[in-house]
């Protein structure tokens, strides 16, 4: 069952969607940044008008894949920054620095669309069709979406947005990493990522 998740996001969801994230995503700033962090990350981005965040549920209700939807990417470090303890997380957390002066340091990739910010699923409930199901529920929001990942042929991200019907939209290089920009457009009702 796909739902958007909504403010106030339950403490016991956002504890699940927390360590769901970090299995899933370990090597993320969100993850390493800790359970806590992520829990009030989930939680903001629930809340927050310019972001949608998408849960499926297995028949028990788990939480089973994610997938976080932004409106305005090019400035939620910012309103992270702002409206999260990202500052004190950091602080207890020093294997984050890294990635975080990389993410302060860099410029955001602009693009005129919604950014699938992050998508993910427990290990066992992929390839279920979960994560293809948070796209296009996605998808069905926005007539034109886009990501960014490394562009690394061993990243399995690729595939997996390819197979979504995601195109190639060029690279972009921030503090020497390549990265692969991906954008989808609504395909007309009834059609398939196999189309």
């Amino acid at each position: 069952m796909l739902e958007r998740a909504s403010a106030p996001l339950a403490a016991a969801d956002a504890e699940r969607l927390a360590s769901l994230h970090l299995r899933a995503l370990p090597g993320s700033l969100i993850a390493k940044l800790g359970a806590v962090y992520a829990a009030r990350f989930h939680a903001f981005c629930a809340a927050s008008p310019a972001e949608t965040l998408s849960v499926a549920r297995g028949d028990d209700g788990r939480i089973l894949a994610a997938c976080l939807v932004s409106a305005r990417p090019s400035d939620l470090g910012a309103r992270l920054r702002a409206d999260t303890p990202l500052f004190a997380a950091a602080l207890t957390h020093p294997r984050a620095w890294p990635d975080l002066l990389r993410a302060a340091l860099s410029p955001p990739v602009e693009q005129p669309a919604p950014q699938i910010v992050l998508i993910f699923a427990d290990e066992a409930a992929r390839g279920r069709g979960l994560g293809t199901a948070l796209v296009e529920a996605a998808a069905a929001a926005s007539p034109l979406l886009y990501t960014v990942t490394d562009d690394d042929p061993a990243n399995r991200a690729l595939a997996f947005y390819r197979k979504a019907g995601f195109a190639d939209a060029g690279t972009t290089r921030v503090n020497g990493r390549r990265f692969r920009l991906l954008s989808r457009e609504a395909r007309p009702q009834g059609a398939s990522c196999a189309d």
